[in-house]
């Protein structure tokens, strides 16, 4: 084999192994988008969530669009947490109060149990926001800051109104709810032992050792769940 031909198929071989690399990050990197709320109008933007959660300081971009990214890890396999998407699980709610956009996620409070393994989950709270948007972290109050738009535009006190003020400070555009999940079991054991490397009562021994260590999870695939195989606070479910 020549040399050519052979930095031909090596270079082959790197450039397969890249591209599965990048098809297998852009998989885990996945975000579905669960439910578009409309604060239009609203004063302030309010999130309201289970003290479970961990709100992650917010980062800026160039759009108009507020959105949240709920990062959920949990000891479930990928297309368990498919299904409790579908069942509501990481939905937000949101509700008008006196001109304050309040979001919240009452599902995140419920207990849920899969094949009698609780769902033992860290839910992060990822903001993405408008360059002009402020947030107070002792409330997680959003707003709007004017102010350049004020300079911008040679707006004065006495030019408009503390209504009109008001009124250009309001929300106008959707927020945007997406769920990534991220899945806390640990990887899978691919090393072979032979037979004779050690007697089966040792390898029980170590197996034991090993589930006692490792906390509960669920690895059975979602087609085989069944009614009453998904409980939340403890009514069962029908697989979707």
């Amino acid at each position: 084999m020549t040399n050519l031909l052979k930095n031909s198929l090596k270079n082959l071989f790197l450039l397969s192994i890249a591209l599965f690399a990048a098809q297998s990050l852009s998989a885990q990197g996945e975000k579905t988008l669960v439910k578009t709320l409309d604060p239009k109008n609203a004063d302030f933007v309010v999130f309201n969530l289970p003290a479970s959660t961990t709100f992650r300081k917010p980062e800026k971009w160039d759009n108009n669009t507020l959105r949240i990214e709920l990062e959920v890890h949990a000891n479930m396999t990928e297309d368990v947490m498919v299904q409790l998407i579908k069942a509501n699980r990481y939905n937000f709610d949101g509700a008008f109060v006196e001109g304050v956009y309040t979001i919240t996620a009452p599902n995140l409070e419920k207990k849920v149990t899969i094949h009698q393994v609780d769902l033992v989950e860290k839910i992060y709270v990822n903001v993405t926001a408008p360059h002009n948007y402020t947030l107070d972290p002792a409330t997680k109050k959003f707003s709007r800051d004017i102010s350049d738009f004020i300079s911008s535009r040679g707006i004065t006190s006495g030019s408009v109104t503390t209504a009109d003020l008001l009124k250009i400070r309001q929300f106008s555009e959707p927020v945007e709810v997406y769920v990534r999940f991220v899945s806390t079991l640990p990887a899978a054991n691919t090393e072979k032992v032979s037979p004779k490397a050690a007697p089966k009562s040792a390898e029980k021994s170590k197996s034991a050792n090993r589930n006692a260590s490792e906390p509960a999870s669920i690895k059975k695939p979602a087609a085989a769940l069944k009614y009453g195989d998904i409980l939340i606070d403890d009514v069962p479910i029908d697989p979707f």
